[in-house]
């Protein structure tokens, strides 16, 4: 409530800095740890504890129940990461993670806005569950806590982000990234509207525009388009696609005539 967003934001005179406390007391004084509102998308991280999980749930199922467990049938998930890397459909981490929204759902005045269960996903991290996952701005995000992984090894490689704890600079979890389905619609979206609005124009300027989306794409999402294998091929099947549409302007498909300089050279 409104309590707890002024200990979010902090007095007037001196506001917190973003996703800050003023102290741990305040911090820990609430589930509710970090909120974040982008437009219509919001992201709230709770954290609970064991009793306080019980309760929610003991009060989702009275109002809610359950014989059959029937909650973790389409119960949303990300499909996107290896099956080991998904959240695991446990009753308890199901049961909570359907609780969190009915309660946050409920808290919203109807007659402003509401949440919808299919557009929504709500990750738990549990003993069950090693990985935290989330879509932010475009990007798929996987925390996974070096305490959780096998050895404690850490993965180097590109779209790999290493998180560390400020005050002892000791790497403690890393982010893995990928790019979500929505910016690869979208991309995919502009690249067939290129091609569309492509009509007699010139040769130059199909390129160009080619060019600048790319170039767009390849600055927003930098390392973690490597890491997202469906994107590297749809960026093959367009790139194929506008240098098919060029062609045909230039009347000739044969390749000799056709190296790829002329394509990339702007």
């Amino acid at each position: 409530g409104l309590q707890r967003a002024s200990e979010m934001a902090g007095p007037p005179q001196m506001p917190n800095d973003f996703l800050t406390f003023q102290d741990i007391n305040t911090e820990a004084a609430h589930p509710i740890r970090l909120f974040c509102r982008y437009i219509d998308r919001v992201h709230i991280f709770f954290r609970f504890t064991a009793e306080e999980a019980r309760d929610l749930i003991q009060r989702y199922l009275t109002e809610h129940p359950d014989p059959n467990n029937e909650n973790i049938v389409g119960y949303n998930n990300k499909k996107c990461w290896p099956r080991d890397a998904r959240m695991r459909l446990m009753k308890h981490d199901v049961n909570l993670g359907r609780a969190v929204f009915w309660d946050i759902k409920n808290r919203l005045p109807r007659s402003t806005t509401t949440i919808q269960w299919e557009n929504s996903f709500v990750s738990v991290y549990s003993k069950d569950n090693p990985n935290l996952l989330f879509n932010m701005s475009g990007f798929e995000c996987r925390i996974l806590p070096k305490c959780r992984t096998t050895h404690e090894e850490f993965t180097h490689r590109d779209g790999v982000w290493n998180l560390q704890n400020e005050v002892t600079k000791e790497r403690t979890a890393q982010c893995f990234l990928r790019v979500d389905d929505e910016s690869l619609q979208r991309f995919h979206n502009r690249v067939r509207q290129i091609l569309m609005a492509s009509g007699s124009t010139t040769f130059t300027k199909i390129v160009n525009k080619w060019n600048t989306a790319l170039i767009g794409l390849m600055t927003y999402f930098r390392e973690a388009v490597v890491n997202t294998q469906e994107l590297l091929d749809l960026l093959v099947k367009c790139e194929n696609k506008i240098q098919t549409r060029i062609k045909i302007g230039l009347n000739s498909k044969m390749p000799s005539r056709f190296p790829p300089v002329v394509f990339y050279t702007p």
